[in-house]
């Protein structure tokens, strides 16, 4: 019966409104998802999508500061402990591992010494960020 069945007067049979719903939440999805495309393009295309994803580029380090690796210690310990929930821990590492030129981040030897930022910034902001160690 489905596609036979007809408005009568003011009423809709249930299949017909579901049918009209459905077609409205798929133009609304694909409005949505055009404009989030549009966005990250245009993000893109004016180098502002960098503030929505930093990298290590868009981060300002103001000198740097030694700290001996203890065992069991890793980037992200390090990392973390220093910086916490300030910056994202995940640049934190990119630049350590940049500045100290470390391959694999799981071979850090207790003992050694390292270079972490004394303090650092997005470079669209005007607030250094210091570390708690």
């Amino acid at each position: 019966m489905k596609g036979r069945e007809k408005k009568v007067g003011d009423v809709y049979p249930a299949s017909l409104l579901i049918q009209a719903q459905e077609k409205k939440s798929d133009k609304g999805f694909y409005l949505t998802m055009a404009i989030v495309f549009i966005l990250m393009v245009a993000g893109i295309l004016t180098g502002k999508f960098d503030r929505i994803f930093p990298t290590p580029e868009n981060i300002d380090v103001s000198g740097w500061k030694q700290i001996q690796v203890q065992p069991q210690d890793t980037l992200w310990s390090i990392a973390k402990e220093a910086y916490g929930e300030k910056i994202d821990v995940r640049l934190v590492i990119d630049i350590v591992q940049e500045k100290n030129k470390i391959s694999s981040p799981s071979r850090l030897l207790a003992g050694t010494i390292i270079l972490i930022p004394a303090a650092m910034k997005y470079s669209w902001e005007k607030q250094m960020i210091y570390p708690e160690i």
